[in-house]
């Protein structure tokens, strides 16, 4: 393992995926499409791909980066990354995995959204998404779409799909953020919906369905908080269909 297993990392997930995310708001590890499966995203196995520089992550680096922060949305699993650059642009990332109620039952497919909004100015960024396959031994093989790239890792097909220029994304191009970009990663399927609009709409019933959650939580009087970001982290660990409580998020990794 390499220096990645020393960070603060912080969970997503929705009961069906995880993933954990570096202070910086980069995925360093996620398995697709379950959370027993090989992982897609495996930078926390150290540069076992020799010839990819540091592959298994999906990283947003901020040109001249200054500072990081980093916290959940009240009591929810949908993390907010803020990067700030030395001529005071910033940005925000915000990282989830959907989970809302949709007709009558809880929607929760096995992927992930995220959200890049520009705060101030016009940060400069490049955006790496390096998926991997054979546990980190080679990166995935991509197929570049209109709107996404979908790639093969192993024994799961992934797309990425989103309204930033692909070419940006495949070829890690530094642009300047100007305008709020989405990106959805799951099944190497067709998105159905206007990407943008959807992912706005998941993040509102994804905060909803997590803060009623938390309504039905028996609290004690002191250390509320803490108790709802303990019972949050347990949930996450939890295969909801069926039941099952993983033992952890990174599988066999301590």
């Amino acid at each position: 393992m390499n220096a990645r297993s020393d960070l603060d990392l912080s969970p997503i997930g929705n009961c069906a995926v995880n993933a954990l995310i570096d202070r910086q708001g980069t995925f360093v590890w996620s398995c697709l499409p379950r959370p027993d499966g090989e992982p897609v995203l495996s930078a926390l196995l150290g540069p076992r791909c020799a010839a990819a520089g540091e592959a298994g992550v999906w990283s947003i680096t901020c040109v001249d980066l200054a500072s990081s922060e980093q916290a959940y949305l009240r009591n929810t699993a949908v993390l907010r990354t803020v990067l700030r650059d030395q001529r005071g642009a910033a940005l925000e990332i915000i990282d989830f995995a959907p989970r809302l109620r949709q007709h009558s039952r809880i929607h929760r497919p096995a992927a992930f959204f995220r959200i890049v909004r520009p705060i101030t100015g016009a940060p400069r960024i490049t955006m790496r998404f390096r998926p991997t396959a054979d546990y980190g031994e080679r990166l995935a093989t991509a197929r570049v779409g209109s709107n996404h790239a979908s790639f093969e890792c192993g024994g799961a097909a992934i797309r990425l799909t989103t309204n930033a220029p692909v070419s940006h994304i495949v070829q890690e191009r530094t642009f300047r953020l100007e305008t709020p970009l989405a990106f959805y990663l799951g099944p190497d399927e067709p998105y159905p919906a206007d990407i943008a609009a959807d992912a706005e709409r998941m993040l509102a019933g994804t905060c909803e369905d997590w803060r009623e959650w938390v309504r039905t939580l028996s609290l004690p009087l002191d250390w509320q908080e803490a108790v709802i970001r303990a019972a949050i982290a347990l949930k996450l660990c939890m295969f909801e269909e069926t039941g099952a409580i993983i033992a952890a998020m990174t599988t066999s990794i301590p």
